[in-house]
């Protein structure tokens, strides 16, 4: 009897193994470096001269001072979603939760946090699954400066320093890979110091809302 062929389709068109992640232990992307902000997915690169200038400016740049002066994080275009007021990090309607402001910087997502006291795990260091909702969080984020929305699908993530708590962190999400169907992503986190404390990545699906759902996109009711 003749072995029957499987078709699969693919999730991500650059992907050379197919399925996504069927490797044991796929290479782990490049994680963004902060204030950098570069479009990796030649996808996201079909942009104005001028725009493609800004999101190629690269940290060593920055570092060097040869490049203009870049607002603070608070002085970007805001992110998050009129739409979804009741997130648990994002929400700035939910009372129990994180309040995280996302911001976009480019072509990245960014944000800073301050861990409480009741976020702690072992003694005066922060939970790391805290640190695993806020990569989770900026995974989704990252699609926002492309027009992308999605769901996390799949999400890993390192701890490279104990987190103090009471420490503000920057958050950076970055788009590397994009498909009709979803996207992939990198996030860094950092302590003051430009310290890198975790890092993650990960897949989201793309969401789109079924008919009488708000969109992301629908702007704030008056």
């Amino acid at each position: 009897m003749a072995e029957a062929t499987v078709t699969r389709s693919r999730f991500f068109s650059t992907i050379a193994v197919d399925p996504p992640y069927e490797l044991d232990d796929p290479p782990t992307p490049k994680a963004p470096d902060s204030p950098a902000s570069f479009p990796l997915c030649s996808s996201t690169r079909k942009m104005s001269r001028t725009a493609f200038r800004e999101c190629s400016t690269t940290r060593k740049a920055v570092t060097a001072g040869t490049v203009a002066w870049r607002p603070a994080v608070d002085d970007l275009p805001i992110l998050n979603p009129p739409a979804f007021p009741d997130c648990f990090v994002c929400g700035p309607a939910n009372p129990e939760g994180l309040g995280l402001v996302i911001h976009q910087d480019g072509t990245d997502a960014v944000a800073r946090y301050t861990p409480r006291m009741t976020h702690i795990g072992w003694p005066e260091r922060v939970h790391g699954g805290l640190v695993g909702m806020l990569v989770d969080e900026m995974l989704v984020y990252a699609g926002a400066p492309h027009g992308l929305w999605g769901m996390t699908a799949k999400v890993r993530y390192w701890l490279r320093k104990p987190i103090p708590v009471g420490e503000e962190l920057t958050l950076r999400g970055r788009l590397i890979q994009k498909s009709e169907r979803g996207y992939r992503a990198v996030v860094t986190v950092h302590l003051p110091g430009e310290v890198l404390a975790a890092e993650g990545e990960g897949m989201c699906v793309i969401r789109r809302p079924l008919p009488g759902e708000p969109s992301p996109d629908a702007p704030a009711e008056a």
